[in-house]
């Protein structure tokens, strides 16, 4: 049998995946650092919110390629100055890519991606039959864009940034972003954790520059309102007025080919995103509490966290004297669950932590670390 290239040769799991489902299955897993579905972590949604959704349930069913308007328009008041008219839904973030990998890229064309980031994108080009040019992402205390020369191939048809990056945290500023945009290429700023600052100060937006190249803007329910399962996500165009019009023609063909958002959800939009800022509101609680937490665990321990500026993400780095799949392996014995950040393509040894773990079991967790770090020095 043959299989389609685009998908990975070897989908065997890495052994500490199956040491993982092991310690699972015997019920050893005391903490689990990595968990990063709020509505698996206490995190309260209101009654409104869920009387909504209800409300919404109808066999009638009238599509709308980009959305409809009363969506668009709710999605678009997120946004102080954008236009409903430059709002499409989608079904998640995953499906935006999708779209914009169709709508700019033939098979064996590419895209330039930030390195270190989430291994989600790799799939999804790779499914599209695209690939990934990485720019490099670089860290001296804080993170930033690299100083080489962005150089991408001739085959290069599109440019991404996640900001905040998933997991670093660190965010692009306005003057990488314009950097970026003067490669001449569509640019597509992933913004899904936005809503997710570590201070009061506001985080660089693509939908604040005024650049010249088509841009988009991505974000949807699974991070601004912590409900993944709704399967509602939305993309801002921005850039010059002259190329909306085709753009968001041929999305439409695209989007009325899979016509795959979740019709109640798209009509319980409007009162699910009013509802949904106290589930925002929340989280940033939790994020900041756990953040908190763990730079008082950190303190005078030989562990560091890296910088970061927003997400649900901390980047812990460990002393190299053992290689971080080893670190997990030892925290996995303890009965605690944490992720190895060679998985993101980020220098170890660094683990990845979810900071939107309950935080009962992120003190417990911490303190196993702690001990398991003091004990191997």
């Amino acid at each position: 049998m043959r299989f389609s290239r685009r998908l990975a040769e070897q989908l065997e799991p890495s052994a500490l995946s199956r040491r993982l489902a092991r310690a699972r299955a015997a019920g050893a897993v005391r903490c689990d650092l990595t968990s990063s579905s709020p509505s698996a972590t206490g995190i309260a949604y209101p009654e409104e919110l869920l009387e909504a959704l209800r409300a919404s349930s109808s066999a009638r069913y009238t599509p709308a390629p980009l959305g409809s308007l009363e969506a668009r328009r709710a999605v678009a008041a997120l946004h102080e100055g954008v236009s409903p008219e430059d709002v499409v839904l989608t079904a998640s973030t995953s499906e935006s890519y999708g779209y914009l990998f169709k709508l700019f890229c033939d098979p064996g064309c590419s895209a330039l991606a930030p390195e270190p980031s989430y291994p989600l994108l790799s799939h999804l080009a790779r499914l599209d039959a695209v690939t990934l040019e990485p720019y490099e992402l670089m860290y001296d205390g804080a993170w930033h864009l690299s100083t080489a020369p962005l150089a991408p191939s001739p085959n290069a048809r599109l440019v991404i940034a996640v900001s905040p990056n998933n997991p670093t945290g660190s965010c692009l500023s306005r003057a990488e972003l314009t950097r970026l945009s003067a490669l001449g290429l569509p640019l597509v700023s992933d913004e899904v954790f936005h809503a997710y600052p570590f201070t009061d100060e506001a985080l660089p937006s693509l939908l604040d520059l005024d650049l010249e190249v088509p841009c988009f803007t991505l974000g949807g329910l699974s991070k601004q309102v912590g409900l993944p399962g709704l399967k509602v996500g939305w993309m801002i165009l921005s850039g010059p007025q002259k190329y909306r019009e085709e753009i968001r023609q041929r999305l439409a063909l695209i989007a009325d080919t899979y016509l795959s958002v979740n019709a109640p959800a798209e009509a319980a939009l409007p009162q699910v995103l009013h509802h949904g800022a106290r589930v925002a509101a929340a989280i940033r609680a939790r994020v900041r509490q756990n953040l908190r937490a763990l730079d008082q665990a950190l303190a005078g321990s030989s562990m560091t966290r890296l910088t970061a500026s927003g997400g649900w993400s901390a980047c812990v780095r460990l002393p190299a004297t053992r290689e971080e799949e080893a670190w997990a392996l030892t925290l996995l014995e303890a009965g605690v669950v944490s992720q190895p950040a060679y998985l993101y393509d980020l220098p170890g040894p660094t683990l990845v932590l979810s900071l939107i773990t309950p935080p009962d079991v992120w003190a417990e967790g911490l303190e196993v670390l702690r001990q398991v770090v003091s004990d191997s020095s």
